[in-house]
């Protein structure tokens, strides 16, 4: 099966809380097209056990919510009758032992879920975390083995906003 990463729906959270300067698009390529991997991916299943490995810190942030951290997400499988795809979901709540949140994609493979319906997030579906801490984003694990498949000027512009790239 094919596991589709948006790309493009990331890229547009994270350049959304940039400043509109130095964010137009150049040469004829466009960066915001879903990524394809396969599920045998060695270096996308990497970097999705990593991100799940690390979601203890996530909570605690969503948490505590310091100064500085904002836009906390998770991006979560969703699979239906037309395949799997990995979707941003943002304004997480937790209560009650169930976590929520809003898809935050347009969706291009599953029809079972539309941008705007509020989820429940099983703790097994999710695939990476995110948020953003003075400007730099924290977490997105699954970024980097898209970094290499964009645009040099755009993968370099994304990984000088990453905390740890």
């Amino acid at each position: 099966m094919i596991r589709l990463l948006r790309a493009r729906n990331l890229a547009l959270l994270v350049l959304s809380l940039m400043p509109l300067a130095g964010c137009s698009e150049s040469g004829g390529t466009d960066p915001f097209v879903p990524i394809e991997f396969s599920s045998e991916d060695a270096e996308m299943n990497a970097a999705i056990a990593k991100a799940r490995k690390t979601l203890p810190s996530f909570w605690k942030a969503l948490e505590t919510r310091a100064a500085g951290e904002s836009g906390h997400a998770l991006k979560v499988r969703i699979t239906d009758q037309h395949g799997t795809e990995h979707l941003w979901l943002t304004n997480i709540e937790r209560s009650g032992g169930e976590t929520t949140g809003l898809v935050d994609n347009e969706p291009t493979v599953v029809k079972a879920v539309k941008r705007g319906d509020r989820i429940v997030i099983p703790d097994s579906e999710i695939s990476d975390w995110m948020y953003m801490r003075s400007g730099k984003i924290v977490g997105n694990e699954t970024m980097k083995p898209m970094l290499k498949r964009l645009p040099k000027e755009k993968a370099d512009q994304l990984r000088g906003m990453m905390a740890e790239p």
